[in-house]
Parts: C-alpha cells; sequence; structure tokens
C-alpha cells in the first residue's frame, strides 16, 4: 500500500487530484476493504481539494462513522459541510 500512498501524494503536491483520487481509491478498496482512517482521510481532502465537496463528504462521514472521537475528522466534515452551503 505504501507505493501507492507514497505516488498519490505526490500526485497531491503536484495539483494533480483525479491521479490522486485513483490512487487513493484502489488503495483504500485493496488493501484496506475502505476501513483505514488514514487513506480515507487522504481521499477526503483529494475530494475537497478537486472542489468534489458532496464525495468528500460522505468519505468524512464514513470516518466519523468509524472512529467519532478523532475530532480532527469531525472538523474537517465540519469545514466541508460549510463550503457546500
Amino acid at each position: 500500500p505504501e507505493v501507492y500512498l507514497n505516488l498519490a501524494n505526490v500526485y497531491m503536491s503536484q495539483k494533480n487530484y483525479k491521479n490522486a483520487i485513483t490512487l487513493y481509491e484502489t488503495c483504500s478498496k485493496k488493501f484496506f476493504d475502505h476501513k483505514d482512517l488514514k487513506v480515507l482521510h487522504f481521499l477526503a481532502r483529494a475530494y475537497y481539494e478537486d472542489q468534489e465537496y458532496e464525495k468528500a463528504e460522505k468519505v468524512l462521514q464514513d470516518c466519523v462513522a468509524l472512529n467519532a472521537s478523532r475530532l480532527v475528522l469531525s472538523f474537517d466534515l465540519a469545514v466541508v459541510q460549510n463550503d457546500m452551503a
């Protein structure tokens, strides 16, 4: 999974969000069954940066459902929802 994540992070730094999203999605599905908070949080950030706010919101809602005690997830979800308003 590290290769996927590292390459996706490179794409993020290059503002190539579509390719980053593809790699984060692939990594999340292939290695973690969409249950790894770190990968999902990266994916949500990529969606947000690509202005796909509805998708970012959905991923962050999934993150909060997996671990509601991580306040940064709730904060990021609120930011996305504010930008959608």
